[in-house]
């Protein structure tokens, strides 16, 4: 290639936003034969070697590993590689208005949620899933970006997908579970659940897992989820049909937990502080129960009365609770895993 095309195609593409140069046509164009810079009559040109392939440039402008970015409202040019994987969600082709900085905010507090579970041992490597609608959106959420590992989630990484699968922003796929779990479960009710968390964490599972399973008002901390839980009895396999999830919708309700049996639990809020606060405290009630019946111990449960003194003490002061302990957490983070963020 010629150093003037080099040179035309280096201005446009600057021009344009797109990427810039390969090392070797760099290279090309600013060094001579004689491993000197352009700027002699004698210069020759070096010999062209193999350009490695450009990376894509996502319509969204976001960064990905080895992605550009384009400006503010143009559009990349057709030629540009767009991102997608074998299998994943169709495109939609729309129009998108929301409140950009309140969506980042989104993106920052799911990421976090994320990388929190790897912390605390709620997750299962790529599997389970959180989610969240967008904020003044209730027919937009989002959700992990599968096949990745928790650890690997960002704020940039997260997939914005509609209540029925179709992927709006992202490259990766869409987990199949997810969609037929928190599609259903968004749509029934968009303003108490407008965080969902499922996990398999192991001791709220294994509760899950007994027969007759249930939470005991055992402990103080198991008070807090009194005549909040609900319980799915029946086990019916994966779910990968609307049906299943509209089963799981029904049996949830308005109950922020619920416990699936020979599966796993779901926590749900208005804010991923909120569901959060409640996985956090569920988990650890449930191995405070696992562990007190374990050689066949019998629990010493807590009287209706004093469950509901322990409800009018704590005075509807959970919901600050819950946002000071997760701003204390995303802290321990931008310490140690600052990119979650990114």
């Amino acid at each position: 290639m010629g150093k003037r095309i080099l040179r035309l195609r280096y201005a446009t593409l600057r021009m344009n936003g797109e990427l810039r140069f390969t090392q070797d046509e760099r290279g090309q164009l600013f060094r001579t034969s004689h491993g000197k810079r352009r700027g002699g009559a004698q210069a020759e040109m070096a010999p062209p070697r193999a350009c490695a392939r450009r990376p894509f440039v996502a319509h969204s402008g976001a960064r990905f590993p080895g992605a550009g970015s384009l400006p503010h409202g143009r559009r990349p040019r057709s030629r540009t590689r767009h991102a997608t994987i074998r299998g994943a969600p169709p495109v939609a082709k729309r129009s998108l208005r929301y409140d950009g900085e309140a969506a980042r905010q989104a993106r920052l507090d799911l990421a976090a949620a994320y990388r929190l579970a790897v912390r605390f041992g709620f997750h299962e490597g790529i599997d389970n899933h959180f989610s969240l609608l967008l904020p003044g959106r209730d027919d937009l959420m989002l959700l992990n970006p599968y096949p990745l590992h928790w650890s690997e989630v960002t704020a940039s990484n997260l997939i914005l997908v509609d209540l029925q699968g179709t992927r709006v922003e992202g490259v990766h796929e869409v987990e199949p579970t997810a969609l037929h779990i928190h599609g259903p479960l968004h749509q029934a009710n968009p303003g108490g659940f407008r965080c969902l968390l499922h996990t398999h964490m192991p001791y709220a599972t294994a509760v899950a897992c007994r027969q007759g399973g249930r939470m005991e008002m055992a402990h103080q901390t198991s008070t807090r989820f009194a005549d909040d839980v609900a319980y799915l009895e029946d086990y019916n396999g994966l779910v990968l049909d609307r049906a299943e999830g509209g089963r799981i919708a029904r049996t949830m309700a308005h109950r922020n937990v619920l416990f699936m049996a020979n599966h796993g639990v779901i926590t749900a809020g208005k804010t991923v502080a909120e569901a959060f606060d409640r996985l956090y405290f569920l988990e650890r009630a449930c191995q405070v129960q696992v562990l007190a019946e374990t050689g066949g111990h019998r629990l010493r449960r807590l009287s209706p009365q004093t469950t509901d003194y322990l409800r009018r003490q704590r005075a509807g002061g959970e919901d600050l609770a819950a946002e000071q302990h997760f701003a204390a957490l995303k802290r321990i983070l931008d310490r140690e895993e600052p990119d979650y963020a990114n």
